[in-house]
């Protein structure tokens, strides 16, 4: 073998171990991430139960962070038949549950097909960084 074939026989040998290399390194930041993430939502879920349990909206920490307990809104779609009956009859070529419930935000009575779901989260506001600053992190 020529030894211009040896190099490039060599380079393409020493990219694919660093290919293997990275792709082992990210495999392991992506367990390790998914468990953090894992972990954050259950102590938020914990967070959200004890200020419901204590009637609280939110609570402020040392370091100046707000966590808030807030709701959002959405629509399930229980009954496609109806639902798809609603968004034709409403000029949605396809249910777009967004837009169902940008239209539905205002109504007292809910379609048929549709119900209102509420979901609670945290939200979190960071101290201000400096004047006229402030950050939101939505979870």
């Amino acid at each position: 073998m020529s030894k211009a074939i040896e190099r490039i026989k060599s380079k393409a040998e020493e990219l694919a171990t660093l290919r293997a290399e990275i792709n082992q390194a990210e495999e392991t930041h992506r367990l390790m991430i998914e468990a953090m993430k894992e972990r954050r939502d259950t102590v938020q879920n914990e967070l959200l139960t004890v200020l419901r349990k204590e009637k609280l909206s939110s609570i402020k920490t040392d370091a100046g962070e707000s966590y808030t307990r807030a709701t959002r809104r959405g629509i399930n779609i229980i009954n496609p038949i109806l639902a798809f009956a609603w968004a034709k009859d409403n000029g949605a070529v396809a249910i777009d549950r967004r837009m169902v419930a940008t239209k539905l935000a205002k109504v007292d009575k809910v379609p048929a097909g549709f119900e209102v779901v509420e979901n609670e989260y945290i939200s979190v506001r960071k101290p201000k960084a400096n004047k006229g600053e402030e950050s939101e992190d939505h979870q």
